[in-house]
């Protein structure tokens, strides 16, 4: 089941907060075994992950709502047209 648009704003905005945690405390380069993972490296992984949850929030259909008049006179014409909102 795909994701909701509210689940996919709240993905975008803990990536935000991630990047902005990571500007404003600099984290130092780390290595697990062999895995060695730089600050920028995580940098670009967030990157791509928020880039990725964008595109995915722009897929989601927006909604149209457009407003109608419907009016026909006593004689049948019809005078129905677009409200303007």
């Amino acid at each position: 089941m795909p994701l909701s648009e509210e689940e996919i704003r709240a993905k975008i905005e803990a990536i935000q907060s991630e990047l902005e945690q990571l500007v404003q405390n600099p984290q130092v380069d780390y290595q697990i075994g062999q895995k060695k993972v730089t600050a920028s490296q995580k940098q670009e992984q967030l990157m791509k992950q928020l880039s990725y949850w964008e595109q995915k929030l722009k897929e989601i259909p927006g909604q149209s709502i457009d407003s109608f008049d419907v009016e026909i006179d006593k004689y049948g014409r019809d005078n129905s047209h677009y409200s303007e909102d």
